[in-house]
């Protein structure tokens, strides 16, 4: 019984062995998804030597010299504003009138490359309340019909008691 159960545990790691050979594991899947190893995306020559980054979204100055700017220059263009309000007003800007808004990393290199361009404003305006319907309500909009079973929600209940 024993000489069995040992020839079984060396056959069994013989087969094994033997199938690590026949199928070996792809070696991309031991690089978390990097596909910059194999350098399959290039970069588009010689636009990404001869054009900033971002030069389809903001415009491009032309110029390829740093500017004049000290950091006494610059921190007025991070926007700050006051506390949050109800007027939904925050620091986190969505759209951005130039990529060097201020916090450039060198004063020298904000105003270099890109010129102003609001793409989008910045304003949010809070959504009108939910109406009444025959629909239940499920976040801030209802569904077509009632999809719950039972007695239904009423004015004041928003979920159904059964």
């Amino acid at each position: 019984m024993k000489n069995t159960i040992i020839i079984c545990l060396i056959f069994l790691l013989i087969v094994i062995i033997i199938c690590s050979f026949v199928f070996p594991l792809p070696a991309k899947t031991m690089l978390e998804n990097f596909s910059s190893y194999t350098l399959e995306e290039k970069a588009n020559y010689p636009i990404s030597e001869d054009k900033p980054l971002v030069y389809e979204s903001y415009p491009y100055t032309g110029k390829k010299t740093v500017s004049n700017n000290s950091a006494s220059d610059v921190w007025w263009h991070f926007p700050i504003f006051k506390e949050g309000s109800y007027a939904q007003i925050t620091n986190n800007l969505k759209y951005q009138r130039n990529p060097d808004n201020g916090i450039c990393v060198g004063s020298e290199f904000c105003g270099a490359l890109y010129k102003d361009n609001q793409q989008g404003s910045n304003y949010t305006y809070s959504l009108p309340p939910v109406q009444n319907g025959p629909g239940t309500r499920v976040g801030y909009f209802r569904t077509p019909q009632n999809l719950f079973l039972g007695p239904q929600p009423g004015p004041k209940d928003e979920l159904p008691t059964f």
